[in-house]
């Protein structure tokens, strides 16, 4: 049971260096490894930043509304869970909420795929399929 939990957070580690050098196709590449680890560990911290990673593809591919309401329903799933993201990834998302909201102030407002009150189970199920 250990090793896919270990082999997920490898996976991870490396999708943070992609997100940190802005290669969204080896993002995606790398989420696409991360997601069958995941399921066959279902360790909440892992998914945490899984979708804290797929909010930064989302971002990098400049689907901006996507991107801030995944951010905004991983903030609730942290709350309600107890599990901190880290100081320096609460920086680049304090970051990108700022900047997203200041976009979208000069937008029309658009849908998002993942609306405020949807649960854990259902946004990784979508997660899944975009990947």
């Amino acid at each position: 049971m250990q090793l896919p939990v270990w082999a997920g957070y490898c996976a991870m580690r490396l999708a943070v260096i992609t997100l940190f050098e802005s290669d969204a196709p080896a993002l995606r590449r790398t989420l696409h490894e991360c997601i069958p680890l995941m399921n066959r560990s279902w360790n909440i911290s892992m998914c945490l930043y899984v979708i804290d990673l797929v909010a930064g593809l989302l971002w990098l591919e400049q689907q901006v509304p996507d991107s801030l309401g995944l951010i905004h329903l991983c903030q609730r799933f942290r709350i309600e869970s107890g599990i901190a993201r880290g100081a320096l990834f609460d920086v680049i998302v304090t970051q990108r909420i700022m900047t997203a909201q200041t976009h979208l102030a000069n937008t029309t407002a658009q849908a998002t795929l993942f609306p405020p009150e949807m649960s854990l189970f259902d946004t990784i199920m979508i997660i899944q399929t975009m990947l």
